[in-house]
């Protein structure tokens, strides 16, 4: 009686499991996301995402292979790094592109390590996001912003050619001091704009007032 029971209760907890496994595969494999895992070595173990039916590429493709096996030399050595990263046990974050022109995809990749019973790393586990649509617009944007700065230094060159002249001058050494000191990017362009503009406020004081020649009459 209790062997019996004991199989039955078997069948129905390996059947859960196997509904709860195929319940999260459909969610895996439905998402636009690319799910991957690697071993050590850090070869594909698993790919998952709605992107290989639309890729049209058959996921045996991918397993057993690394990134240098897949990709090419100069676009793989970012996952090499970062994969060397994640396998020291700590999660990384980072950008990649591929292709050329208007077929370029640019794509976001969380990689975290995965530790077995012994707090030892025994694989990483990665989520990578097409983001192509974020960076196009984000290049719109600077474009934008580019334009305008560039309407806004027009506009002080005619009023006050010293001014500009003296603006790219701060823009220069500001941004080289900021690179000697190792800045990150975002904080170097937001330096490097802040620099063109610091001296905006110019366009509001009358011509005849911001060149006139010795000192300013007493109000």
């Amino acid at each position: 009686m209790d062997l019996a029971y004991d199989k039955t209760r078997e069948r129905e907890i390996y059947s859960r499991l196997r509904e709860r496994e195929e319940k999260y595969r459909a969610i895996v494999e439905s998402t636009d996301d690319i799910i991957f895992e690697l071993d050590r070595e850090s070869r594909l173990i698993a790919v998952f995402g709605s992107w290989i039916e639309n890729s049209e590429t058959d996921t045996d493709f991918f397993i057993g292979k690394t990134a240098a096996d897949i990709l090419p030399e100069g676009t793989a050595e970012v996952h090499i790094m970062n994969n060397k990263i994640a396998l020291s046990g700590e999660p990384t974050t980072y950008e990649w592109s591929f292709g050329e022109g208007l077929d370029q995809k640019y794509y976001s990749i969380n990689l975290s390590p995965v530790f077995d019973d012994n707090g030892e790393v025994s694989g990483l586990v990665g989520i990578g996001r097409d983001i192509t649509e974020l960076k196009k617009a984000e290049e719109a944007l600077r474009r934008s912003r580019d334009d305008l700065l560039l309407t806004m230094s027009s506009l002080l060159k005619v009023k006050d050619p010293y001014t500009v002249d003296h603006q790219r001058k701060v823009e220069r050494i500001s941004t080289a001091i900021a690179e000697r000191l190792k800045l990150p990017n975002e904080r170097l362009e937001a330096l490097r704009i802040a620099a063109i503009v610091h001296d905006i406020g110019k366009l509001s004081i009358p011509a005849d007032i911001l060149n006139k020649p010795g000192k300013l009459n007493e109000i």
